[in-house]
């Protein structure tokens, strides 16, 4: 949260940066004639010009220098333009122990949440292993 508007001109000017920094990702990722190596240091160049910003709104200045430290994670689609640019999978495969949780309240003991979380946890190993292998997960499950 901007304490000024200088801090919200500077938030507003990097949010700027970083979007234009993220297309350009995505044009490398997406088209094959942008996946070169001069584009590729261009990328990388911005980047580091970028996390070394400094201005005079230093929780900004703390998120540039955790972005400096994510680097080969933020920029890991320049060496495989396969990698996801975002880790909304990662966000999913969560979300529903999160709003199982919330629904619920919780549980009466630990072995409750316990087993909460393991059938949970099965229910998306099978769907990830369905969704890739085009068959289900009932081998033994019969009783």
């Amino acid at each position: 949260m901007p304490l000024n508007p200088t801090h919200a001109k500077h938030i507003d000017w990097m949010r700027c940066q970083i979007w234009d920094l993220y297309a350009d990702l995505k044009a490398y990722k997406i088209e094959e004639a942008f996946q070169t190596p001069q584009f590729r240091e261009e990328i990388r160049s911005r980047f580091d010009e970028l996390c070394r910003t400094r201005t005079n709104y230093e929780t900004l200045n703390g998120h540039l220098k955790r972005l400096a430290r994510n680097k080969e994670e933020l920029l890991g689609v320049l060496d495989d333009p396969d990698l996801p640019l975002h880790n909304n999978l990662s966000e999913s495969d969560i979300r529903e122990y999160v709003s199982r949780r919330k629904t619920s309240g919780s549980t009466r003991s630990e072995d409750g949440r316990r087993c909460r979380d393991t059938f949970t946890s099965l229910k998306k190993t099978c769907a990830n292993w369905a969704s890739r292998s085009g068959t289900t997960c009932t081998t033994g499950w019969r009783g």
